[in-house]
């Protein structure tokens, strides 16, 4: 995060013209590159990089494509498990969601496996890599970009 002139803002949302007068956007996508680095091969991007990590707008697997044996309970659940039912699971209520849909319940197979939560899952975590906020660092840390690319080709893949 930046700060300019008192507002907090992200370096991918930095406007480009402020970016430019103070030059700081070299050492900004710097670090981005770097935060990155230790998730090993994450396959070639699509779309550059937002919050520290490629985005994937276009499928990385076609639909039935074999993914390393990943499927919904060896990979899928653990994942959400860890990093999405803290807001978006069916024991969370109101104001302890902190502003998660509450028809976005991640716990439960048969919602994750719906196609629009599945187009909405693989747009938040793998193309705009806004998930979790990262304005709230969760307790159990983000994603790796190479976990955000697993969990976009498992969905490429159908979400066996």
């Amino acid at each position: 995060m930046l700060r300019d002139h008192g507002r907090t803002l992200h370096w991918n949302h930095m406007p480009p013209r402020a970016a430019r007068r103070r030059g700081s956007w070299v050492p900004i996508a710097a670090i981005a590159t770097i935060a990155c680095g230790d998730d090993g091969p994450s396959g070639p991007s699509d779309g550059g990089l937002v919050n520290g990590c490629p985005t994937h707008p276009h499928p990385l697997a076609a639909p039935g494509d074999s993914i390393d044996g990943h499927d919904y309970v060896s990979f899928a659940a653990p994942f959400f498990a860890r990093y999405c039912t803290r807001c978006h699971g069916s024991d969370v209520h109101g104001d302890d969601r902190l502003g998660a849909p509450p028809s976005i319940l991640l716990d439960v197979e048969a919602v994750v496996r719906s196609a629009d939560v599945l187009r909405r899952i693989r747009e938040t975590v793998a193309v705009t890599n806004f998930m979790p906020d990262v304005n709230r660092t969760p307790p159990e840390g983000f994603p790796t970009c190479e976990e955000r690319r697993l969990l976009a080709r498992w969905i490429d893949a159908g979400a066996p």
